[in-house]
């Protein structure tokens, strides 16, 4: 039980992440099974992260998000303290929350 509490703790951190950026107006989207070339999605439905991608508790998420790209970086930057976050935009912007912190 003692290694399940980080994992637990990291995935209520990560749904307050999806939650914040909901709240902006991201909202969840399905995909039809294929390569999106950034990503793939599974038989399932499910995203699929590479198989060698170097972080054991790594999720991957994919949200429609209409709204305007500069209210992203605050979301990133209020979650960078807690979560190591790569947030990418269909216009080829990326985010990474190590490189928000420090108010930058």
């Amino acid at each position: 039980m003692r290694r399940a509490f980080p994992f637990l703790f990291a995935c209520a951190r990560a749904r307050g992440f999806l939650d914040s950026l909901k709240a902006t107006g991201a909202r969840e989207r399905s995909f039809t099974p294929g390569d999106y070339d950034c990503f793939r999605v599974g038989p399932n439905g499910a995203i699929e992260l590479p198989p060698m991608h170097g972080y054991y508790f790594a999720r991957a998420y994919a949200l429609r998000y209409d709204g305007d790209l500069a209210k992203l970086p605050g979301v990133v930057r209020a979650w960078g303290d807690s979560l190591w976050i790569y947030l990418y935009d269909d216009r080829g912007g990326q985010l990474y929350s190590w490189m928000l912190r420090g108010g930058t």
